[in-house]
């Protein structure tokens, strides 16, 4: 979408042969800016959107990585409350 409007602003931006740029060659001007403009403010917010869902990834994945790291101290309780269990009851 940003593209696409990027594209459109740059086709205004270049047209000479447009329906009435000898009349209105600084509306045409304008209206190619405010294309770029929004090409730009939608890319932009892409971005943020982007960098926000890689954080919360990010996030998950540690919450992820304490969780492993739970479990594992847990398996470790467990297998030295094993060893002493055995090494009781032998």
């Amino acid at each position: 979408m940003a593209h696409a409007l990027s594209t459109m602003a740059h086709a205004l931006g270049r047209s000479q042969y447009g329906p009435c740029y000898s009349y209105n060659g600084p509306c045409l001007s304008t209206m190619a800016h405010v294309l770029a403009t929004m090409a730009h403010t939608l890319a932009t917010k892409t971005h943020a959107l982007s960098t926000m869902a890689h954080a919360l990834g990010t996030m998950v994945h540690a919450l992820a990585t304490m969780a492993h790291a739970l479990a594992t101290m847990a398996h470790a309780l467990a297998t030295m409350a094993h060893a002493l269990a055995t090494n009781t009851h032998a």
